[in-house]
């Protein structure tokens, strides 16, 4: 850095100040003198570690981007693969309206507000949320975006939403911005 040969410039007239300050005999110029070069030389210290503190900060820096970079990389390869799996949805599930078909990304996208409170097994569910419970949530679970959860003190269990989950739904929500 720059500030560094500053700093050691300065040092060495300090050193020379010194220097022709012997021919002088006032004691007082040459403590002053001294003290002068005591705090240069502590300023060099200090500017070396901000340095090293700064090279650090610009490491990291690099690999939060790099993470941010792959995490985005990861959450698209997840989308397509979501997308990319289909589901036959049964007419008793979709209001009586025939079979359809639909792709996992999708049906996600469309629970996630059940995913946050969690969707259960509990006996008298909804036709719809049992199927979901079967037939979609152990699917995502494999992915990573869903996980199960045992109940203390009931004997059903409730899938939620993963920490992955929900950053993926963030990553969503970021995309639908830009």
């Amino acid at each position: 850095m720059d500030i560094i040969s500053t700093l050691g410039n300065t040092i060495s007239l300090a050193k020379r100040l010194k220097e022709i300050s012997k021919n002088v005999s006032e004691a007082e110029f040459q403590n002053l003198l001294a003290d002068l070069l005591n705090q240069l030389a502590t300023i060099k210290v200090e500017v070396a570690d901000l340095k090293d503190q700064l090279v650090a900060l610009q490491e990291e820096n690099k690999a939060l981007k790099n993470k941010e970079v792959n995490e985005a990389e990861s959450f698209s390869q997840l989308a397509k693969l979501l997308q990319n799996i289909k589901v036959t949805i049964p007419s008793s599930i979709n209001n009586g309206e025939g079979e359809t078909t639909n792709d996992f990304f999708s049906i996600f996208v469309n629970i996630q507000k059940q995913l946050v409170t969690g969707i259960t097994n509990k006996a008298g569910e909804p036709k719809r949320t049992l199927w979901l419970y079967y037939e979609i949530c152990p699917k995502l679970k494999v992915h990573g975006v869903v996980s199960l959860e045992s109940i203390p003190g009931v004997e059903y269990q409730r899938f939620s939403i993963s920490k992955t989950g929900e950053e993926f739904l963030h990553h969503i929500d970021k995309k639908k911005l830009k």
